[in-house]
């Protein structure tokens, strides 16, 4: 998540670590996020499972993902921000990281930027109100092409 006061800085919540500082930019990290995942999941694994172990299985680790992460000595730092502090803008990835949704009301409601580097997905479509047409707009979790048969539209 990234928190844009234009005025004063830019805050990051993120669990990599800038080599060298960077003026006019606060970092909050989630510390030992990668670590503590890959004892638990190995992420080669995920590509031999079928949609519905996906479907489930990455709602777990998502909620795994949370757990960890707004337990994190990191999150603790944003939580214990005074409601207060005002932000102009919140940049924001939307797949697995909806647990961090609860800053945007605490920091006042600032415009929100949503992206993702997987494709949305549809229960985020729903969340944030976007038109959802399975009918010709496949799953990211299914693998087909913008020309679907009728079965591939049916299962989709």
């Amino acid at each position: 998540m990234i928190l844009i006061s234009f005025i004063s800085q830019v805050t990051v919540i993120t669990p990599d670590k800038e080599k060298t500082p960077i003026p006019n930019y606060k970092l909050i990290q989630l510390e030992n996020i990668f670590r503590d995942i890959k004892a638990v999941y190995d992420y080669e694994e995920f590509t031999q499972w079928s949609m519905w172990q996906l479907t489930f299985g990455l709602f777990d680790w998502g909620s795994m993902i949370c757990e960890m992460e707004l337990n994190s000595t990191g999150a603790q730092t944003l939580l214990n921000y005074p409601s207060s502090e005002k932000f102009d803008l919140i940049i924001t990835e939307v797949g697995w990281g909806e647990c961090f949704f609860g800053f945007i009301h605490k920091f006042g409601n600032p415009p929100v930027v949503a992206t993702s580097g997987v494709g949305v997905a549809p229960w985020l479509s729903y969340i944030l109100a976007n038109p959802e047409q399975p009918s010709y707009i496949p799953n990211f979790l299914l693998g087909y092409k913008d020309h679907m048969t009728f079965t591939q539209r049916v299962y989709n």
